[in-house]
């Protein structure tokens, strides 16, 4: 007998738009689909760390609508970023109580872009809160987060869906949750927007010229959602669920056919 075929997923950056990422985990629980990978960048790790460390995502959904944006500014006084980003970091670690990637329920990896290197640094040992400050740094909106000799911002900047990341962990069906920036338009009100929508059009481009190695892409319709507040978090969920119903077939269809190969 064969083992059956492993499934990964990989949760793409989109700043508050990854709040869909819930609704499709949600679909993939409902139906029954097992995930034993999952690779995150920016919003992305923060929602793939609470899934892997078994949290309840629905009240993840509810307690992000409920605070406000303010709570998690501290200011920097350096000239890397307008944000220390200390609060976010205490507030992370609180959330995940002082976990560590060894103490999670499945295998996760944490996708950061080395401002040295500029390679792609992966995160898959150490806290948990720690990978996922590094992970959402975005540029000029966080002061990069220093680890050991390395300069970490935002994992959207090299990969805004880490794909082979998550094939590289083993997965022989990967399944991508897609929720850049993909053209439409929100009101730009504010420096936040300014960078946001910018490196939003960034990533696009770079996605265009890729090919995303990956077996089903969900791409929940939120481009019409404020990236810089959390306020339509449920809103955000019910996208993620209409998108990956959409697609859930194809996604049974290869899970079946895994475990017909194992017999």
């Amino acid at each position: 007998m064969q083992n059956h075929l492993k499934v990964g997923l990989a949760l793409g950056s989109g700043a508050s738009r990854g709040m869909a990422h819930i609704g499709v985990l949600e679909v993939l629980e409902n139906y029954g689909i097992k995930i034993d990978y999952i690779a995150g960048s920016s919003i992305g790790a923060v929602i793939g760390a609470l899934y892997c460390a078994g949290e309840d995502l629905k009240y993840i959904a509810k307690l992000a609508s409920k605070i406000p944006t303010k709570a998690f500014i501290d200011f920097s006084f350096t000239k890397n970023g307008l944000i220390a980003g200390h609060r976010i970091k205490t507030f992370l670690n609180n959330l995940l109580k002082n976990q560590t990637f060894k103490h999670l329920k499945i295998p996760l990896s944490i996708v950061a872009t080395d401002l040295i290197s500029c390679e792609r640094f992966v995160f898959t040992e150490g806290y948990l809160s720690e990978a996922i400050r590094a992970s959402i740094s975005i540029p000029g909106v966080f002061e990069p987060y220093r680890y050991g000799n390395r300069l970490l911002v935002d994992g959207g900047v090299i990969d805004r869906v880490p794909v082979n990341v998550v094939r590289q962990m083993g997965a022989d069906i990967v399944i991508a949750s897609d929720v850049g920036f993909n053209g439409g338009s929100f009101k730009i009100n504010s420096f936040f927007d300014v960078i946001i929508r910018s490196l939003g059009i960034m990533e696009k481009e770079i996605v265009n010229t890729r090919v995303m190695p990956s077996d089903v892409v969900i791409k929940p319709q939120v481009d019409d959602i404020n990236p810089a507040s959390f306020e339509q978090s449920e809103l955000c969920v019910q996208r993620g669920k209409e998108a990956a119903e959409k697609v859930i077939y194809k996604i049974l269809s290869l899970t079946r056919l895994s475990k017909a190969l194992s017999i």
